[in-house]
C-alpha cells in the first residue's frame, strides 16, 4: 500500500516510578496503536525491559518512523545501537515529558545527544515545551501534542454551597504547597468552614533536584504549618488516593487548586481531569496549566507565578483573593469533551507530521543555553550531585527556562 508506514515504538515501564507515567505512557502507546490500526500502518511494540535490540533489528532497519515514548537508561542503549551501530537514520519521534525544561542534558549524559538531527521530532505538550527547546536549540524540529484520556470522567453534580478546595498531586515544594496553605489560611472563617482544604498525594522527598536543594520533611514541615496557622479543622491530609477513587469520593462538586511551579508541570493531567469533570480550578498561569484557558474560559482563574532569589512564588494576597474569587463565582461545569485533547486531533497532528517526512538532515546543534546546562551538569555530577544541573534560582540559565514557562 503506497501510504503504508512501518512504524517501531519503543516504550518503557521503567518510568512508571512517576505515577503520572502510570498513565501518560499507556496513553501514548495506545495514541500510535490506533492511529496504525485507522490509516493501516504496521506498528511494531517493543518494550525495552524485556527485548534487545537484536531482536527486532530486521523491523528497526526497515522503518519508516521510530516513536519513542519516553527516556530512560534502556532507552538510550536502544537509541545508541540503532543510530550509532547500526547507522539507522529512520527519523525519531521523541516525547520530551520534562526534558525541555533541562537542555536536554539527560541525553548528553548517556551518550546519544548528538545523535538527534534536525530530521527528528521533538513532542512537548505546552508552549513551554516548545520555547524551551527553541531558546536550547537552533534546529530542533518541535510539534505540541496534547495528552488524552479515555475514562472520561464528565461526573457534573450541582454545585454545592460547601464545596472543598482539594489539591491533587506529589508533596513537594516545587508545587507551592506552603503558600496554598498561607493563602488559604487568609479567606475569611466563614469561607473556611464550608470550603475545607484536602491535600491528596504522597511526598516525593525530592526538593529541587535541578537546583541541589533537597528537602525530606516537606510534608511534616506542611503540618506543622497548618498547626501553627490553627487550620487543624479545616486542612487534611488524605495522602495517596487512587484517582478514581477520588473521583468517586468528589463527583465534580470541589474547587481543584494546583499553584505548581514544577518544571515538569507540561499538562497537568490532574487538572485536566478536574475541569472534565466539571470542577472549578485555580491554577498556576505556568506550562501546561496555560493550556486550558482557552477551552474552560469560565471554570479557570490564574495565579501568577514569580521568580524570586529564593526560587518561585505565588504572590500571597493575589492568591487569596483568587481562591475567593473562585468560591463566589464558581459555575456548573457543562458536559462535553474540548475537541484539542481528543484522540482524533491527536491522531490529525501525528498524520501531519509523518507526511512532512523526510526532511533535511543535519546535526542537531544546541545553542549557547544547552552547552551550559550540560557543562553544569558534568561539574555538579563530579561532585556527586548528578540531578543538579543550575546553579541556583538566580542562575541566568534557570531564569531563562523559568521565562519560558511562565511566558
Amino acid at each position: 500500500m503506497p501510504n503504508q508506514k512501518r512504524i517501531v515504538l519503543l516504550t518503557s515501564k521503567d518510568n512508571f516510578v512517576w505515577t503520572s507515567m502510570q498513565e501518560i505512557i499507556p496513553m501514548i502507546e495506545r495514541s500510535w496503536c490506533e492511529l496504525a490500526q485507522k490509516e493501516n500502518h504496521l506498528l511494531t511494540t517493543i518494550n525495552v525491559e524485556d527485548s534487545t535490540p537484536a531482536q527486532f533489528m530486521p523491523s528497526l532497519i526497515s522503518s519508516d518512523l521510530i516513536v519513542i515514548s519516553c527516556f530512560n537508561t534502556k532507552i538510550a542503549r536502544f537509541i545508541k545501537i540503532i543510530r550509532e551501530s547500526y547507522k539507522i537514520d529512520t527519523p525519531f519521534f521523541f516525547y520530551l515529558h520534562g526534558l525541555a525544561t533541562i537542555g536536554l542534558w539527560p541525553l548528553e549524559r548517556f551518550g546519544v545527544l548528538s545523535l538527534f538531527t534536525s530530521n527528528d521530532l521533538f513532542i512537548g505538550t505546552c508552549e513551554g515545551d516548545l520555547e524551551s527547546m527553541k531558546i536550547s536549540f537552533e534546529n530542533a524540529r518541535t510539534q505540541k501534542i496534547p495528552f488524552t484520556i479515555s475514562d472520561s470522567p464528565m461526573l457534573h453534580d450541582h454545585l454545592s454551597a460547601s464545596a472543598p478546595f482539594v489539591y491533587i498531586g506529589r508533596i513537594s515544594p516545587q508545587k507551592n504547597l506552603d503558600q496554598l496553605i498561607t493563602a488559604y489560611s487568609d479567606l475569611p472563617l466563614s469561607i473556611r468552614e464550608n470550603h475545607p482544604l484536602y491535600l491528596y498525594g504522597s511526598e516525593d522527598h525530592l526538593g529541587y533536584p535541578n537546583i541541589g536543594q533537597k528537602e525530606n520533611t516537606y510534608l511534616e514541615k506542611l503540618k506543622k504549618l497548618v498547626e501553627t496557622l490553627n487550620l487543624e479543622d479545616q486542612v487534611t491530609f488524605k495522602g495517596f488516593v487512587h484517582r478514581l477513587d477520588i473521583q468517586r469520593e468528589l463527583g465534580s462538586n470541589y474547587i481543584f487548586v494546583s499553584p505548581s511551579t514544577h518544571s515538569d508541570e507540561n499538562f497537568g493531567m490532574a487538572a485536566f481531569r478536574a475541569l472534565l469533570s466539571g470542577a472549578t480550578c485555580v491554577l498556576s498561569d505556568w506550562g501546561g496549566h496555560k493550556e486550558y484557558k482557552n477551552h474552560y474560559p469560565n471554570h479557570i482563574y490564574y495565579v501568577t507565578a514569580l521568580l524570586t532569589d529564593t526560587g518561585p512564588i505565588i504572590p500571597l494576597k493575589q492568591f487569596t483573593e483568587t481562591l475567593l474569587l473562585a468560591v463566589r463565582e464558581r459555575q456548573q461545569g457543562q458536559p462535553g469533551f474540548p475537541e484539542a485533547f481528543s484522540m482524533e486531533t491527536i491522531h490529525l497532528i501525528l498524520k501531519n507530521e509523518m507526511a512532512r517526512l523526510p526532511l533535511q538532515n543535519e546535526s542537531l546543534k544546541p545553542k549557547s543555553l544547552a552547552q551550559i546546562l550540560i557543562s553544569q551538569q558534568k561539574e555538579f555530577e563530579s561532585q556527586e550531585d548528578i540531578q543538579r544541573c543550575f546553579h541556583s534560582f538566580s542562575d541566568p540559565a534557570f531564569v531563562s527556562f523559568f521565562k519560558a514557562y511562565a511566558k
